[in-house]
């Protein structure tokens, strides 16, 4: 089987798309140190690291259906340029927080924005893709986001041993270079029948299958999402290890 099968002759702008996509997750370095920020750089304890983590998590939950929404009322693209620029400044400027308070509100609306990003993503790239180029549409741009994130904690590890406020200004500068990508290289597509802003953001929650499927996915995420709370802590704290280990990890 090839697995590069399908990729041939897709659209300028899913390429563009993909390449920005890779910009954006090759800078990724901010969350996966967002607890050793708290904890090392700024000497809270690895409670009160974990109170940002929820803060970000409930942001993220919000951020979904409103991305969704705001891609069917204003446009995908014009969603994925907000939500790039918004979260790009607000991760230069949290370095300069240093109150309890303040970063909390920071981390919230880092991750309301940021996370606006993916819903919209998705549905564009469904606009620019023919039904029978999903899954190779898709598949590439999982491929850029795994790229992206191979590169983005390594990175973060080796700028971790000079500042770890530098890993917040190159996380929101390479933020900032997508969004400027997507400003000048990519025109937003028609969305495709059937797309329409009237529809209730959890709508798709009464097809039981999906449902039950998401139920699967949550235990499984729940677990996964570890390496972005407490694994540093245990390998950095507990362990002596470098951050620099943690991110090349």
């Amino acid at each position: 089987m090839n697995p590069w099968k399908g990729l041939g002759g897709l659209r300028r702008e899913v390429w563009i798309l993909a390449g920005a996509t890779l910009l954006n997750r090759a800078g990724t370095m901010a969350l996966p140190f967002l607890v050793l920020y708290l904890t090392q750089g700024l000497g809270f304890d690895p409670a009160k690291a974990g109170e940002a983590m929820v803060v970000y998590g409930l942001g993220a939950l919000a951020a979904a259906p409103l991305g969704g929404q705001l891609s069917d009322r204003i446009g995908s693209l014009r969603v994925m340029r907000g939500a790039l620029i918004l979260s790009g400044t607000l991760m230069i400027a949290l370095p300069l927080a240093h109150s309890w308070p303040v970063l909390l509100g920071l981390v919230a609306l880092w991750s309301l924005t940021a996370e606006a990003f993916r819903p919209a993503s998705m549905a564009i790239l469904t606009d620019l893709a023919p039904e029978d180029r999903r899954k190779a549409v898709y598949s590439l741009n999982r491929l850029a986001i795994n790229l992206g994130m191979s590169v983005g904690p390594v990175l973060g590890g080796l700028l971790a041993r000079h500042s770890f406020r530098a890993l917040f200004w190159v996380d929101g500068a390479t933020a900032l270079a997508s969004a400027l990508v997507l400003r000048f290289a990519v025109r937003e597509a028609p969305p495709r029948q059937g797309r329409s802003g009237s529809a209730h953001p959890f709508s798709a929650l009464s097809d039981r299958r999906l449902a039950l499927f998401l139920l699967a996915v949550l235990p499984s995420m729940v677990v996964f999402l570890q390496h972005e709370g407490a694994l540093p802590v245990v390998l950095v704290q507990d362990l002596g290890l470098s951050p620099a280990f943690y991110g090349t990890l």
